[in-house]
């Protein structure tokens, strides 16, 4: 892409994301390289901000190291205001603003830019995919600006602009691109520096973890398709710190976390799977991107839904949740979510699950096969007339038809297993809570721990399953139903 005083900078693809990204090498004739460009990676990467480019990774390989960063094609703000006259005010006060803050981000962490001109301020106005083997023969741009006409508004890029794992993106973004040919500075003359925080943590999803063998935009089948490939914490690290978390809930759902700078939870990013065909019509905005097709709500307070319709009928849906404050904008936060899994799809099936679960995992277990039409009749009195296995089966309902009364199956996951919200119960020989009126009012929902174990991030976590009985009757009598449903259910469960 270019070269400069402080290094060599090149186009480069993730092999392991399978996106485009951008890698700068130190100048091998330079023996102080690699301490200046070691200083440079800390102090890039101390910057989280909607506004600055994230810094994904650092790679020393002992007289030669790499940056890896975001990738970002567009044209420079030089190229913009080349052959005019003058902006217009408001369209020169938003880039003002944008550049403004992403620099006052920075000074407050210590770190100094050093060479903001236009050529190093990038607007994404017109987004492309550059074809491979194009050269740039311009400076790469250090920061990148969206037009007032599009800031805080969501865009419907044509499927051409989803391009990559790093999403260009709906939201105003400017990028302070910490390490191509600007400096970053902490402010000292001493290249060693300070050494800053480490830049994020957390796991990245990821999109090849697994063999596909599907057509692109289908999820294929349920049981082996993994959620957490269509989630990436680096795509969305310009928002804050970002952790991924495997087994916050249903087994067919992924999270993203992001955190505050106390370490609080601010936001969460929850991608689940639906088995449920999508339905024609209503008035969600909807646009179609290769083989899938994407529809936007409306925010609904601190919570934005994005639902993606498969290839082969089933549905994909993000939800986005402000969890604290100061926190990003939940639609902004879902539609950069939303983009990375299109792009995902737009290059093939949903990636496989690795490997196989334990044999004692809920993962192997089918929720519809916990509880036959007889045991329900029996015990419940529910005279099934409809049954839903739900998603891979890892949940069930089972109702008498009017939908008055049934009994609902689900499998889950979590980092603990509490009691604090209901009375605490021993079924089957193992931990439960017993909760009445929980899910609705005449209703009853027993939880059983299942098993408990550290998952791929080596966090504590448990297996559980919820049974959840309503009707027509007396909360007392569905409780007892709910329990002994829950204790039959058990012995059918996967041995732990």
């Amino acid at each position: 892409m270019g070269r400069g005083g402080m290094g060599v900078v090149w186009r480069a693809h993730d092999e392991l994301l399978d996106r485009q990204v951008a890698v700068k090498c130190a100048r091998p004739d330079d023996d102080r390289a690699v301490a200046r460009l070691t200083n440079e990676a800390r102090n890039a990467a101390r910057l989280h901000h909607p506004h600055i480019v994230s810094v994904f990774d650092f790679v020393d390989e002992g007289e030669i190291c790499w940056i890896v960063m975001e990738y970002v094609s567009g044209g420079s703000l030089a190229d913009m205001v080349r052959g005019r006259v003058a902006l217009p005010p408001e369209e020169a006060a938003s880039i003002g603003c944008q550049i403004a803050a992403a620099l006052a981000k920075s000074h407050a962490e210590g770190v100094v830019h050093g060479d903001v001109t236009l050529e190093n301020v990038l607007i994404p106005e017109v987004l492309e995919d550059p074809h491979d083997g194009d050269t740039l023969d311009r400076t790469p741009f250090t920061m990148r600006l969206v037009p007032p006409s599009v800031r805080g508004s969501w865009r419907r890029p044509s499927r051409g602009v989803v391009i990559t794992a790093t999403a260009l993106g709906i939201a105003a973004v400017l990028v302070a691109w910490a390490t191509l040919f600007g400096p970053w500075g902490d402010g000292r003359s001493d290249e060693s520096g300070g050494s800053g925080k480490d830049g994020g943590r957390g796991a990245s999803g990821t999109a090849d973890s697994a063999a596909r063998t599907g057509p692109a935009g289908t999820i294929g089948d349920a049981r082996t398709a993994d959620p957490c490939t269509l989630l990436n914490p680096a795509s969305l690290s310009r928002f804050g710190e970002t952790v991924l978390d495997p087994d916050y809930g249903e087994i067919d759902r992924c999270d993203v976390l992001l955190q505050g700078e106390s370490g609080d939870d601010i936001a969460d990013v929850q991608l689940n799977f639906s088995a449920d065909p999508p339905e024609p019509g209503g008035d969600v905005p909807t646009r179609r991107v290769g083989n899938v097709t994407v529809g936007a709500y409306q925010r609904d307070g601190d919570e934005c839904l994005r639902n993606i319709a498969s290839a082969d009928r089933k549905q994909i849906w993000i939800i986005t949740e402000r969890l604290g404050t100061p926190a990003p904008d939940p639609c902004q936060l879902g539609d950069a979510a939303t983009d990375y899994v299109v792009s995902v799809l737009d290059r093939g099936q949903v990636p496989r699950r690795s490997g196989q679960p334990v044999a004692s995992s809920l993962l192997r277990g089918h929720a519809c096969g916990r509880l036959d039409t007889d045991e329900l009749k029996r015990v419940a009195g529910v005279r099934v007339a409809d049954r839903d296995p739900g998603f891979g089966d890892w949940q069930c309902e089972g109702t008498d038809g009017s939908g008055d009364a049934g009994v609902k199956v689900v499998f889950n996951r979590d980092n603990q297993f509490t009691t604090d919200d209901g009375q605490p119960a021993v079924i089957a020989g193992n931990r439960s809570s017993v909760s009445p009126n929980e899910w609705d009012d005449d209703s009853c929902l027993v939880r059983m721990l299942h098993r408990s174990y550290r998952n791929s991030l080596g966090d504590d976590t448990v297996e559980f399953m919820s049974l959840n009985v309503y009707g027509p009757k007396s909360t007392g009598k569905l409780c007892e139903t709910a329990e002994a449903l829950t204790a039959t259910a058990a012995k059918k469960l996967p041995a732990s």
